[in-house]
This record gives structure tokens, C-alpha cells and sequence, in this order.
């Protein structure tokens, strides 16, 4: 038998009588398996029994697992073996010491083993080592601790719904969307009543599901959802894997994105016309100051070249103003003269 260690001194009818019933037993159980007389010697036991008690494989030895156990322990052990050998379940923690000098927790339970004729044949123990079963632990919760984290970090409504159609894990963000809190049984009551809206119950989820809904919240305002479901099953348990999106905050960050867009594409179209802007008013004060310059005829006038050079001088500040919007830059504050400002435009009026 393939995984299996027999002991020598085992009856062959005896091993005939177990082989035949627990043959499947000993080959796909994970745990350590073995049958034991009343002393705890084995009389036959799994591989996984042997990596247990970190034995070499495939040496076919008898254990006696009162070899690794300290006195007290060792009384305890024979004690729960006589309760099975009197018919009953037992089940007990070890820790085993092994011959390297460490020492393992494990968990054992044991049932009696009977022929046909209830008479006792043996004890059969199953080994769990704790150590791995602590590891397990710690992965699982890494793992939950990890989805709880990006659940949290999620801008979606998150939640999961068992078979009954009770939430039994959702984020903020889903109580931020329909205006429940943590601790509100209201909970579940509220997204059934959003599923039976779109004739949707828990039941019926049997496949992945898309749709979008409306809903009045606790505080009367109606908000468009987009809900996604994605059934999955764990332990032989069902569970529903539900996301929420609020359609009205989507939509107005896409809103928010298209005006960002708009004014990016404005400020780069704004400095493209204020260099040419500026490009034309530089000539056009150029010229002016050569005029002033050659103020020799008689017709002359000194005021309209004044005139030139000071609006393409405000023309220049426009343009250094129209500059700054096209990077984006903050705008730089500075105290101003009303009455100079409006005595500067009577002229234009």
C-alpha cells in the first residue's frame, strides 16, 4: 500500500481487515494517520505521520509515540487510549519531543477502532501538526488583512453577501454610498431592497450581474448606481461579491476631467496668441519711438506718439498677463492707483 508504513511484527490479518476500510483514508488524508495498540506503539501509519515526527522516509519502523512524550504527558496519552479502547472519542494536545531536541505541538484525536464483532483492534489517531496549522493561520490573515486594505483604499462601494443575504464584510465607501454605518443591521435590508428594484434576489444571483438602478437614500437625495455581482463559492458555502459605484460622482469627475481639458487646451491656444500678440505690438513701438525721435516737421503731433508707445506698453503688460494664464502660473499681486488707472482712460472714452 503506497504511503503506508507497516510495522513488522503487524498480523497480516489484522492489516487485510484495515487496509480494506481505510485504505482511501491513508491516502488522501493531509494529516498523520496511524492505528495504535494500548501501549501507543503504531501498528501502521501514513507518511505524513512520519514527516510528523521528522522520521526518515520509507524506513518501515514501529513507533512508539510514548518515546516522545515527557512522564505526565505519557500517563495523560495511555489514559485518553484506554477511553478509546472503552469506546469513546478522545481528543488532546501533545508536544512531542523529537529526537533533534525541538519540540512540536500537535493535535490529536482518536477514535476506536472495531471488527465486525466489536472487538478492539486498535486506536486510530489523527496527528494535525499545530505549528502549520499556526502558519496557515498567519497566511490567511495576511491575505484578509491584505483585501481589507484594498477594499479600504477602493473608490467603489464594496461589499460581501452570504447565502442568507446578510453582508458579512463591506468598506466605508459602501456606507458613504446608500448612508448606512458599520454597526447598522440596516445594512443588508437596504441593498435587498436595491436587488428586488431590479427583480434580483439573492437566489436568483447565479451568474455575474450588471445593471444600473436608482435609489433614494436616508437623506432623500436619488442617486444613480452601477452595481456589479460576482457569485463565488468557499467551505461549500455561496457568497456574493458586490461592487457600487456612484453614476452621479462619476459623472461629474468625468465633468471636472472635460473643464480641465477645455482650459488646458485654452491656456495653450491663449499663450500661442499672446507671443504673436506681443510680436505685433513690438513693432508697432518700434516705429512709434522712431517718430519720436524725428519730431522735425510741422505737422508732428508729440501726444499721438505718446499715445502709441503707452498703449503698446499696456498692450505688453497684457500679453505678460495672458503668458502667465498659459503656464499656469500663480498670479502675481500688486497694489494699483484707481485714480491714475481711470485718469489714463478718459482719453479712450
Amino acid at each position: 500500500m503506497r504511503n503506508i508504513l507497516l510495522a513488522s511484527s503487524f498480523n497480516a490479518t489484522m492489516y487485510d481487515t484495515i487496509s480494506t476500510k481505510f485504505q482511501a483514508i491513508f491516502m488522501t488524508m493531509q494529516e498523520g494517520i496511524c492505528i495504535t495498540d494500548l501501549n501507543g506503539t503504531t501498528l501502521i501509519y501514513n507518511s505524513k505521520l512520519s514527516e510528523i515526527f521528522e522520521l526518515a522516509p520509507g524506513i518501515i519502523v514501529t513507533i512508539a509515540i510514548s518515546d516522545f512524550l515527557d512522564e505526565p504527558q505519557k500517563n495523560s496519552f495511555i489514559e485518553a487510549l484506554k477511553e478509546i479502547a472503552n469506546g469513546k472519542r478522545a481528543s488532546f494536545r501533545l508536544r512531542l519531543k523529537l529526537k533533534n531536541g525541538k519540540e512540536k505541538p500537535v493535535e490529536v484525536s482518536g477514535t476506536p477502532l472495531l471488527t465486525k464483532h466489536q472487538e478492539f483492534l486498535g486506536a486510530l489517531l489523527t496527528f494535525i501538526d499545530v505549528s502549520q496549522l499556526e502558519h496557515t493561520r498567519l497566511e490567511l490573515k495576511f491575505q484578509k488583512d491584505l483585501f481589507e486594505y484594498i477594499a479600504g483604499a477602493s473608490l467603489d462601494g464594496i461589499a460581501i453577501m452570504d447565502e442568507t443575504g446578510q453582508i458579512t464584510f463591506n468598506n466605508a465607501e459602501f456606507n458613504r454610498i446608500l448612508i448606512t454605518d458599520q454597526k447598522d443591521d440596516n445594512r443588508s435590508e437596504v441593498l435587498k431592497n436595491v436587488l428586488s428594484k431590479n427583480n434580483l434576489t439573492v437566489t436568483k444571483l447565479s451568474g455575474d450581474e450588471v445593471f444600473k438602478t436608482f435609489i433614494e437614500r436616508k437623506d432623500g437625495t436619488r442617486i444613480e448606481l452601477e452595481i456589479s455581482i460576482l457569485p463565488f463559492q468557499t467551505n461549500e458555502k455561496s457568497y456574493n461579491f458586490i461592487v457600487l459605484r456612484n453614476i452621479n460622482e462619476k459623472r461629474r469627475d468625468e465633468d471636472r476631467e472635460i473643464k480641465l481639458s477645455k482650459l488646458e487646451t485654452i491656456a495653450r491656444l491663449t499663450g500661442g496668441l499672446a507671443h504673436d500678440f506681443n510680436n505685433i505690438m513690438t513693432v508697432i513701438r518700434n516705429n512709434a519711438e522712431l517718430l519720436k525721435n524725428n519730431q522735425g516737421t510741422d505737422c508732428f503731433n508729440a501726444d499721438i506718439v505718446l499715445d502709441i508707445i503707452e498703449a503698446s506698453d499696456r498692450a505688453s503688460s497684457l500679453t505678460k498677463k495672458l503668458l502667465q494664464f498659459g503656464r499656469q502660473e500663480a498670479p502675481k499681486l500688486q497694489y494699483v492707483d484707481l485714480n491714475e488707472c481711470l485718469n489714463n482712460s478718459k482719453r479712450y472714452l
